[in-house]
């Protein structure tokens, strides 16, 4: 199943309890809640998802704690490790006016060169890996499988669709 016009909410990283709790990690700060019993998508990408409907959220602190329907026990919640966890803009924070940057406001950012402000090209999809997200740059010549992390992106502007990378040696080539 293909959907393109998902948010990113976090990554299950380990079983909770016995009923079917996971945790979550990698939540990004700006979602709090999410619409009682909301459609998710579970998967590695929103290119890859299956469908799942949210049976609990909570967010306390650092650790939030999500349920799918369906799933009532430990050995059912394990087989979503690892996976990305995504659901439609409008079953974020719904009581909230609240701005968020999701994956929404990434994709179609154009990618620069932090050394030589030289054009790399436009981010065209996020891949929700366990270790970091993988932005795929779409250039003149061939995608870029990029690692998302902080000491490789120097500088952005996500009102004007702009950010600044380094781009690791080799990266290019493969």
């Amino acid at each position: 199943m293909h959907k393109s016009n998902l948010e990113y909410i976090g990554t299950v990283s380990k079983t909770k309890g016995f009923r079917g709790d996971m945790l979550l990690k990698d939540v990004q700060k700006g979602v709090t809640t999410l619409a009682k019993s909301c459609k998710l998508y579970i998967g590695y990408s929103p290119s890859f998802v299956e469908p799942a409907e949210l049976a609990r959220f909570v967010r306390k602190n650092r650790s939030t704690i999500i349920a799918f329907k369906g799933i009532l026990s430990e050995s059912q919640a394990a087989k979503y490790l690892e996976l990305a966890v995504f659901t439609e803009r409008h079953n974020i924070n719904p009581d909230k006016n609240k701005e968020v940057h999701l994956t929404e406001d990434i994709i179609g950012t154009d990618t620069f060169d932090a050394v030589t402000n030289s054009y790399i090209g436009t981010i065209v999809e996020i891949i929700y890996a366990p270790a970091n997200d993988v932005w795929v740059i779409e250039t003149n010549e061939k995608d870029i499988l990029f690692p998302a992390v902080k000491n490789f992106i120097k500088k952005h502007n996500l009102d004007e669709k702009k950010v600044w990378i380094n781009l690791p040696d080799g990266i290019k080539e493969l």
